[in-house]
């Protein structure tokens, strides 16, 4: 049996589900924490992984994605299944 959850943390990064939802990063590649009002970039992200330092939230694309969209893990993992889906299907 395949592991979902590491085949999507291994097609998707943090960053890549982080941009998908919208966010923007700097030149420094670090960005606007969604998970609390922030006003400076103190989300870094890293080998597929992201990381608040100001909220010490921190985790993969499927932890990412679950916060900002209030799912469980299985939940994040289709949402992101789905989506990818989508991207790469002609049209």
């Amino acid at each position: 049996m395949t592991d979902v959850f590491r085949e999507v943390r291994e097609r998707v990064s943090a960053q890549d589900a982080a941009r998908h939802y919208g966010l923007t990063f700097d030149r420094r590649g670090w960005a606007l924490c969604p998970f609390h009002n922030d006003k400076h970039p103190s989300m870094s992200f890293r080998n597929g992984r992201f990381r608040c330092w100001v909220c010490d939230v921190g985790g993969d694309s499927i932890d990412f994605t679950a916060r900002l969209l209030g799912l469980d893990a299985m939940g994040a993992v289709e949402r992101l299944s789905l989506e990818e889906d989508q991207q790469h299907r002609p049209g």
